[in-house]
């Protein structure tokens, strides 16, 4: 019977230090722009399923930045500069023709592009979207993957930064190529 009461705290106990940790990353969510961080963070639970962890870094930055929560989306790589998001066609994401719908599409690439630029950045830099051109190719259904690579950063004077962003259907076939030019601020520079 002792045995079973103290599983029971050791589960309470760690269930406890997880919810801290949670309400920690929720609150640094909001507060810097770290993606790299977040996601080393969240893949150290390695008793927590994979497709969880996952689901949960989208989780953050849908409450860093709302609007991502409108598509269905994963991140499945994320790197110094690089990221691969995956998002399979659902009814949410569709047009009335049963393909992805051409805004869900550009939020889809642009979070790429995105998340790209930014693992490249120091927590107090910042980049907005001003520009972004799409070329549309064939018609995206099933699983679409969204690929951006970004190169490091040496010049610090630029301030319009441009990422690309190829998405793929299950066959490897390009479904769309999308340029978004970043207007980028590097508070992290000291400037003289």
């Amino acid at each position: 019977m002792s045995l079973y009461y103290l599983l029971c705290a050791l589960t309470v106990i760690t269930l406890g230090t997880f919810v801290v940790n949670l309400g920690l990353a929720i609150h640094q969510a909001t507060k810097e722009n770290n993606p790299i961080g977040f996601w080393n963070w969240i893949d150290s639970y390695h008793r927590v399923p994979l497709r969880l962890r996952r689901w949960f870094y989208v989780f953050l930055l849908g409450i860093n930045s709302p609007f991502l929560s409108a598509i269905d989306y994963r991140v499945t790589v994320l790197s110094k500069g690089k990221a691969v998001l995956t998002m399979k066609t659902v009814r949410k994401n569709s047009n009335l023709y049963g393909t992805v719908h051409a805004g869900a599409m550009v939020t889809f690439a642009e979070t790429t592009g995105a998340l790209a630029l930014f693992s490249t950045f120091k927590p107090m830099d910042r980049a907005l979207a001003t520009n972004i051109n799409i070329q549309y190719f064939k018609k995206a259904s099933g699983m679409l993957t969204a690929t951006s690579v970004v190169p490091e950063i040496k010049d610090f004077t630029i301030k319009d930064l441009n990422t690309e962003v190829l998405v793929t259907n299950e066959q490897m076939e390009t479904v769309a190529k999308m340029i978004v030019t970043f207007r980028v601020d590097y508070r992290s520079v000291k400037t003289e």
